[in-house]
């Protein structure tokens, strides 16, 4: 146990100097890589000291000496690791920092003195240490009071918005909690506790490799990496030790061959590992540009629909003006017009009204939309309603030849309480509809109730063009027609649809079309309760 004990600092320091040195000339004259090969100086003069200590054990004066130099480095800990954390942090604290050098100056002076350490303490492991005295108190109390102050920089950076700095933050983070906790307890041997305080010369070694990955790598890391590169680096360190204490030649063999096994399944499972963290890394990073791509594309539907409001009142107000001119012209309000003349007309009130229709759809996607459709909910009979729609519809098609519209409602009651104009908006645009895409045969309007009697079902058969599979799937949404539909009909907006069945969703309802295929007829389906369920897309009035 001695034997190992006496290796691991020396082991430590030397790796300590390698990666400060790496830094230093990797970074040049970045403040940062300065103070952390300060930082580094220090610990490698603790462990390099440690090690000299524990060779000189047997002598009192050399030991005490060794000690003494392993403070020279150690009395500076706290004033460099809390400049490491200002710079880091970005702080101007040039006070606090001066005042921390020089208190580590102070302790500097007061290690060779023997109000700061005088005698040893010996333990089982054959292992030495000088015993504390008042001043090393006052250190300890120095020591604690600066590495709290650190935490407390990092925890500044952990709430700003800067996600590297955040990250970076974590990794010092566990750094000096690595040092700050492990490493303090090396301490405990001076105070005659006989602990087994090996692992304080790994803190230093493994604090110093963790903050030079921070200082070296800007990329996006996890606490996950961080355990698992620490804890394959202690196991490979522990197994690399063992190779100096073995006795004969097969026994290193064995021990080399398990030190080189090891550290190849130990670098595969951290590659596999960085691998998992980068993958999370980049998906974070999209996740947050998609974030902001969702803000943007929302502010922009919003003007959007602000835009269609806007527009759609400008527009309805002239149109309804070219709309009641022409119907006049049309009743002779101002005169006897020629039959030529009367038809242009004609195509200008027809023009005019479809432009009002599709204007009043986008109005309704516009409220729909944001929120602000308005429903007023009454009691009536729904069958009332569909008959009066129905023989409004009959009356317009009785010079079509061809085509045949009838209305079979079930026995019953069929009150409801709804929307009246919105239900109605509804069940004209479905048999204006089927009207449309039926050039010949029938439109079949009946009326039932729910399998469990809580609502309605409204059913508007025709045997018109069809759809297929793939257009009922879309048939629902905004600007949706159906494929070769614009052959009967060129001025549908594939707006009607989709507003029909977010009325009738917000009534607590539901819409749907079935088709057996093209050329195969279609029906469409609305179901309401009898007592409104108000959903999303509007509110009660």
């Amino acid at each position: 146990m001695k034997e190992v004990l006496e290796i691991l600092p020396l082991i430590s320091a030397i790796a300590v100097v390698v990666l400060s040195l790496f830094v230093f000339f990797q970074k040049g004259k970045n403040p940062l890589a300065s103070v952390f090969f300060l930082l580094n100086l220090t610990i490698g003069i603790w462990l390099l000291g440690t090690w000299l200590l524990f060779k000189n054990c047997a002598d009192i004066e050399k030991a005490i000496f060794w000690d003494r130099f392993i403070y020279y480095g150690v009395v500076f800990i706290p004033a460099i690791a809390y400049h490491f954390s200002c710079i880091f942090a970005g702080l101007k604290r040039k006070k606090s920092i001066i005042f921390g050098y020089f208190l580590s100056a102070l302790f500097f002076g007061a290690t060779n003195t023997k109000f700061f350490l005088s005698g040893l303490n010996y333990y089982p492991s054959g292992v030495c240490h000088s015993k504390a005295q008042i001043l090393h108190g006052a250190f300890l109390f120095y020591f604690f009071i600066y590495i709290s102050l650190l935490f407390l920089n990092l925890y500044r950076v952990s709430k700003t918005e800067d996600y590297d700095k955040k990250n970076q933050a974590k990794y010092i983070f566990f750094a000096f909690a690595i040092l700050g906790l492990m490493g303090s307890s090396g301490f405990l041997s001076a105070y005659g506790v006989n602990f087994l305080y090996s692992f304080a010369y790994l803190a230093g070694l493994v604090s110093v490799a963790v903050l030079t990955y921070a200082i070296m790598r800007h990329h996006l890391f996890d606490v996950k990496i961080i355990a698992t590169e620490v804890l394959v680096s202690l196991i490979v360190l522990s197994l690399f030790t063992e190779i100096f204490l073995v006795e004969s030649v097969a026994e290193f063999a064995i021990k080399f061959t398990i030190f080189l096994l090891t550290a190849l399944f130990g670098y595969l499972l951290v590659r596999s590992v960085l691998k998992e963290v980068r993958t999370r890394e980049e998906l974070e990073v999209l996740t947050e540009k998609l974030k902001s791509a969702n803000a943007r594309l929302r502010r922009l539907d919003e003007a959007k629909s602000e835009f269609i409001s806007v527009a759609s009142h400008q527009l309805r107000a002239p149109l309804t003006s070219i709309k009641g001119y022409s119907s006049m012209v049309l009743e002779g309000s101002y005169g006897r017009i020629p039959e030529e003349m009367k038809k242009i007309i004609e195509r200008i009130y027809l023009s005019s009204q479809r432009l009002i229709l599709t204007i009043g759809d986008f109005l309704d996607i516009s409220r729909i939309e944001s929120g602000k459709m308005k429903y007023e909910f009454t009691d009536f009979d729904f069958k009332e309603l569909v008959k009066s729609i129905a023989d409004d519809f009959a009356a317009n098609i009785k010079n079509k030849e061809g085509i045949e519209l009838k209305f079979v409602p079930a026995a019953g009651d069929f009150k409801i309480k709804a929307d009246y104009g919105k239900i109605r908006q509804v069940v004209s645009n479905l048999i204006d509809n089927a009207l449309k895409y039926t050039p010949k045969g029938e439109v079949v309007v009946s009326l039932d109730k729910t399998a469990d009697g809580s609502g309605v079902l409204l059913k508007i058969k025709d045997s018109g063009v069809g759809m297929s599979s793939e257009t009922i799937a879309a048939l629902f949404q905004k600007f949706s027609r159906a494929k070769g539909i614009s052959k009967l009909h060129t001025d549908g907006s594939g707006l009607g649809l989709y507003v029909a069945s977010e009325m009738v969703k917000a009534h607590g309802g539901r819409a749907w079309a079935e088709s057996e295929g093209e050329g195969k007829g279609s029906v469409f389906f609305v179901e309401l309760p009898i007592s409104p369920r108000v959903e999303n897309g509007g509110k009660k009035g």
